[in-house]
This record gives structure tokens, sequence and C-alpha cells, in this order.
């Protein structure tokens, strides 16, 4: 698993190292044990918690995302957010996270240029855009350098 080799690799830093590890907590959170799989996608795929790697204090990989949830499904499905729903000033709210999850995804580049440049919807989808990408990228070389 990803996690155990995480763990192998953080424990074989010398120095101080830092590893943290997300994990939905179902009563903290008034959340159904069947859901702490889609609180935690959610997560990630709103770019609220982005998943990157660091070594050395630089970006050395991140987890790529096809398509951007809103913040408001990931805090909706957990209970300890339902008053942000409930007033106008926790609309406001909603708006900052929204704002700190675009910006991870910007910072960190989080949705992988294909997806975006060919509007797909899921992963399985790729497979013909990257056919397509690369039969344009072949007949524009054999149209401009041949």
């Amino acid at each position: 698993l990803d996690v155990i080799d995480k763990v192998k690799k953080t424990l074989a830093i010398k120095g101080p190292k830092y590893l943290q590890i997300y994990c939905p907590c179902v009563p903290g959170w008034g959340i159904e044990p069947k859901d702490t799989v889609k609180v935690s996608k959610l997560a990630v795929n709103s770019g609220f918690y982005p998943i990157v790697e660091f070594i050395n204090g630089q970006l050395a990989r991140k987890m790529t995302i096809s398509k951007q949830e809103p913040v408001e499904n990931f805090l909706k499905i957990q209970k300890r957010f339902k008053h942000l729903f409930a007033s106008p000033g926790g609309q406001k709210e909603i708006a900052r996270l929204q704002v700190i999850a675009d910006y991870n995804i910007k910072k960190f580049g989080l949705i992988w240029f294909l997806f975006y440049f060919f509007r797909l919807e899921s992963p399985r989808q790729l497979s013909g855009a990257v056919v397509f990408l690369s039969s344009t990228i072949f007949w524009q070389y054999l149209f401009f350098y041949v």
C-alpha cells in the first residue's frame, strides 16, 4: 500500500519529519461509517485537502483530480457543518472555504490539463484523448517538419 511506503520513507529520513494522514472521524464529524471513503474523496476532489508530497521543502508528488467538486458537497455530508447551511453568515464561510480550495487547486496544479482541455468527466475517457493528442502531434510533426 502507498501508506506503508510513505511510512517507511518517512522513517528512513534522518532528522525531523512530518507525515499527515487524512482520516475521517465518524462520530466527531457526524458521518455514517459507509460514507468515510466518500468524504475523503470529496475532500480531495474539492481541493480542500490536496494530496501532496514534499521532500526537503520541495513539492515532489501530487495527486491530480479530473473534475473539481464544490466544497459545499464536502461540507454538506458532515453534520458538524450543518450550521453553515442555516444562515447567510454560513454561506459566506462556505464561499471563503471554496476560495481556499480553489487556491489549493491552482497552487498545486491539481487539475490535470488533459481533463481540463478535453472536458473529460472521468479518467476512463482519457485513452481516446491521448490517442487524439498523440495523433495531432504526429500530424503536426509530419506537416511542419517532413
